[in-house]
């Protein structure tokens, strides 16, 4: 069965609606790549262009040459929905890496719908690979949107690399990328890519395995759509649980375009992490939060942090964003949230509830509005009724059940946020039919435990 869209997806991926003058940006790239190509050449640099990796017109690559013996191959693979543009209109975002002593490869592909998204990721593969016998030393692999999707897909169990290139490659940096392509298939934009649920769980990297511990990170703007955040704390989040050193920075307050100007300048941060050493340490997550809109009240210093809430009233029927998760069954209106504290509003039907777990590093408390709930604390059954405080402090198993016949209520809250937020996203897209070893899963990797199933949690 598949959930009903509970919030607007088109708008949730429309980066070019929210950034203005924005439908300017190709031609200004394309000439600008151009004029940058131009000068290249008259300075006698060298740059190849349109070597072939396979059949298709579109098959084919640059390679802008440092001065000197390359230090390895840098790609940068680039974004537009996997439907638009072209490598020619990202030219000049080599100049850092090239400055830096790399030689960077930027490849086209085929477009939907004239290939599936799981063809383009064969094509990256097979680009890279032709690339790779060109040019000696360790691989560095960049991708912008789209393009971060097929980056991080080379570094999944089923990549289409072969063994030998793979395992030259030493970090990829994934900037705005997506990772979860199931909420694409409620845009309207699918109808030219044509995803179906079995391609989409395929190629969504975030419910793949990772071919080894190769380091991986997550560059997104503060200024983005907040699914763009989403997508890839989610990423780093699910990696750092399966032992693979991540970082996930969300930088200041750029937009989705203005993210990827940086790779110009060799001396710039995101530079840096594309070809310089990998900072955090293995197994590491950088300490940042996934934004929401000011509607929110929460901003960002630097893209690191949440500052307090805006003085207001929240009222009954609105929420966070106008989001409504349906976490189990369960609807959920998300309310306040701060980095110390997060409040959302929960819905029960009967027979549905939270089997029992652990918040290793968060006190919950519940407010109790409507309807009789059945509560296991630490192993002991109780009840609570409406105007019922329930406090259930960190490291203290508890479930919680809707037995009756009718529809129950009641106000969540937790200190502090951590990554319940972040959870929260990640259960609601997996539907009502999830693999319940996938949501343990998903859920430890958020900092909550599952406890093996309880016999009375079900009566």
């Amino acid at each position: 069965m598949k959930l009903p869209p509970l919030r607007d997806w088109d708008d949730a991926f429309a980066n070019m609606k929210h950034v203005e003058n924005s439908a300017e940006l190709p031609g200004f790239w394309a000439e600008r790549a151009a004029a940058y190509r131009a000068e290249l050449q008259a300075g006698g640099h060298r740059l190849d262009l349109d070597i072939s990796y396979g059949s298709h017109p579109r098959e084919k690559f640059d390679i802008v040459w440092p001065e000197d013996t390359p230090k390895g191959l840098a790609v940068f693979i680039h974004g537009g929905f996997w439907m638009r543009l072209e490598k020619g209109h990202w030219t000049d975002f080599a100049e850092g890496a090239r400055a830096e002593g790399w030689a960077v490869c930027l490849p086209s592909y085929t477009l939907t719908p004239d290939a599936r998204i799981h063809e383009i990721t064969a094509q990256i593969g097979r680009a890279i690979a032709t690339a790779a016998r060109l040019v000696d030393g360790p691989i560095r692999l960049s991708g912008h949107s789209a393009g971060g999707h097929l980056a991080t897909r080379m570094l999944c169990s089923d990549s289409p690399l072969p063994d030998s290139v793979r395992e030259r490659i030493t970090h990829v940096l994934s900037i705005s990328g997506l990772h979860d392509l199931r909420p694409l298939m409620n845009t309207e934009m699918n109808q030219t890519l044509k995803l179906d649920l079995d391609e989409a769980r395929a190629e969504s990297a975030v419910l793949a395995q990772p071919a080894a511990a190769t380091p991986l990170t997550c560059w997104v703007g503060g200024g983005e759509r907040p699914e763009f955040i989403r997508q890839n704390r989610l990423l780093a989040d699910m990696w750092a649980g399966l032992d693979v050193p991540v970082r996930c920075e969300v930088e200041g307050d750029h937009n989705h375009f203005t993210i990827i100007e940086g790779l110009k300048d060799p001396a710039s941060p995101i530079t840096a992490a594309f070809v310089g050493p990998f900072q955090p340490e293995a197994g590491t997550v950088a300490p940042v939060r996934a934004q929401a809109t000011q509607a929110s009240g929460i901003t960002q210093s630097k893209g690191t942090k949440m500052t307090a809430m805006a003085p207001g009233i929240v009222k009954s029927r609105e929420g966070l964003d106008e989001i409504c998760w349906n976490i189990l069954g369960q609807t959920y209106v998300p309310k306040q949230m701060t980095e110390e504290c997060f409040t959302w509003h929960a819905t029960l039907p009967p027979g549905t509830f939270v089997p029992p777990h652990i918040h290793p590093d968060q006190d919950e408390f519940l407010y109790i509005l409507e309807g009789r709930f059945d509560f296991l604390l630490d192993g002991k059954p109780t009840v609570g009724e409406p105007g019922d405080l329930v406090k259930l402090p960190r490291g203290i198993p508890h479930g919680i059940f809707n037995k009756s016949d009718s529809t129950i209520k009641t106000l969540f809250w937790v200190t502090p946020t951590a990554q319940l937020y972040d959870l929260f996203w990640a259960l609601h897209n997996m539907g009502p039919d999830a693999d319940p070893a996938e949501i343990v899963a998903v859920s430890a990797a958020h900092a909550i435990d599952f406890l093996p199933p309880e016999e009375e949690a079900a009566q």
